[in-house]
C-alpha cells in the first residue's frame, strides 16, 4: 500500500474509533499514556490554541495507529474537533523508527529564533506566564505554558532581554549570584513593572551593604542569601528556586512598606504550607503585564507618599 497524507478533521468519534481499533491488538502497543501530557494538549485544544503544524497522526496499512495516541486522547478529553495531518499506509516495519527524535524544547524554539541564553530565557518566560495566570506553584505544563505562549510573551515583553542581560552579569556577584539567574531576571522585571525606581534601589541595596540601613529588609535578605550560600548541599534540599523567590517577594514587600523584619521564611510543605506570597500591586501589575506595557512611576503628592511608606 502506498503512503498518502492529507489534512483531516479528527473529532471525538474519529479519535475513539482509531484508539478502539488498536486496544486489543498486541502488535500495536504504543508507549504508556502520560495523563499530564494529555491534559496539557486538551487544555490547548479547549483554549483554541491547537495549530496545524505538520505533525501527523500515523496509521499503518490496515488503518491501525502507529503514532499520535496522546493527541487522540486529548481530542476525546477536550471534546474538540481538530484539523491535523494524517499519514496513512505506513508499513508497520517502520514503527521502531517513528518518534525517536529528541523533543524540541521551548529553549530550542527560542534559540532557532536567534535568542541568546535561550534556556534561561525560556525559564524566565515560564515564570512570567505562571505569574500572570496566578499559578506560581504549578509546573510548566500544568500552568498551560507552551512554545507558542513563550514566543507571544517575548513579543509583548521585549524588555525582558535587557533584564536577562543584567541578571547574567550578576552571576559572579557574591550576593546576587545566590538567586538563580532565571528567578533574578523574572523578579527584577516584575518588580520594575510596579515600581521601576524602587526596584532599582531594592536590588542595589541587596547587592551593596554600604547603601542600606541596619535592620532593613535588604540587609535581612542579603544575610539570608549569604547564609544559604554557606551550605549549598543543605540549600539544595531546603532552598529551591521557589523558596528563594518567595523570600525575595517578602523582602520586596517589606522594603516598600519600610518594615524591619528580623528574618524571612516561607514553607511550601510541612504542617502549615503557605501559598506563594502576593506581589505588591499584584492585581495592577498583572494587568499591565498582560497588556505588555511597563507602567511609569505614578506621581503622588507628598502626603500620599508619606501615607504609603508610613
Amino acid at each position: 500500500m502506498t503512503m498518502r497524507g492529507a489534512v483531516e478533521k479528527i473529532g471525538p468519534r474519529e479519535a475513539e474509533a482509531i484508539l478502539d481499533a488498536v486496544k486489543d491488538d498486541p502488535r500495536t502497543r504504543n508507549r504508556p499514556v502520560k495523563d499530564a501530557h494529555v491534559e496539557w494538549l486538551a487544555g490547548m485544544m479547549k483554549a483554541g490554541k491547537w495549530r496545524l503544524n505538520g505533525e501527523a497522526i500515523i496509521l499503518d496499512e490496515d488503518g491501525k495507529l502507529l503514532d499520535g495516541q496522546h493527541r487522540l486522547w486529548a481530542v476525546i478529553s477536550s471534546q474538540v474537533t481538530i484539523e491535523t495531518w494524517v499519514t496513512r499506509g505506513v508499513s508497520r516495519d517502520f514503527f521502531p523508527t517513528i518518534d525517536t527524535g529528541a523533543t524540541r524544547t521551548t529553549a530550542d524554539v527560542l534559540g532557532i529564533r536567534g535568542e541568546s541564553s535561550s534556556t534561561v530565557l525560556a525559564a524566565v518566560l515560564g515564570w512570567l506566564h505562571r505569574y500572570e495566570n496566578g499559578k506560581m506553584l504549578a509546573g510548566t505544563k500544568a500552568s498551560g505554558f507552551s512554545q507558542e505562549t513563550a514566543v507571544a510573551l517575548l513579543r509583548k515583553h521585549s524588555g525582558i532581554r535587557d533584564v536577562l542581560t543584567w541578571a547574567t552579569a550578576q552571576q559572579k556577584h557574591p550576593v546576587l549570584s545566590n538567586i538563580p539567574r532565571s528567578a533574578l531576571a523574572f523578579l527584577k522585571y516584575v518588580f520594575t513593572l510596579y515600581k521601576p525606581n524602587k526596584a532599582e534601589e531594592f536590588f542595589e541595596q541587596v547587592a551593596d551593604a554600604r547603601l542600606d540601613r541596619i535592620g532593613s529588609p535588604t540587609e535581612t535578605l542579603r544575610n539570608w542569601l549569604l547564609k544559604k550560600d554557606q551550605s549549598r548541599a543543605r540549600a539544595k534540599m531546603i532552598h529551591g528556586t521557589l523558596t528563594v523567590m518567595a523570600v525575595c517577594v517578602k523582602a520586596w514587600d517589606a522594603f516598600l512598606n519600610d518594615e524591619r523584619p528580623k528574618t524571612f521564611v516561607w514553607y511550601r510543605t510541612g504542617a502549615n504550607p503557605e501559598s506563594f506570597p502576593v506581589f505588591p500591586g499584584e492585581k495592577e501589575t498583572r494587568g499591565k503585564a498582560i497588556r505588555g506595557t511597563t507602567p511609569k512611576e505614578p506621581r503622588r503628592k507628598k502626603q500620599d507618599e508619606d501615607r504609603l511608606v508610613g
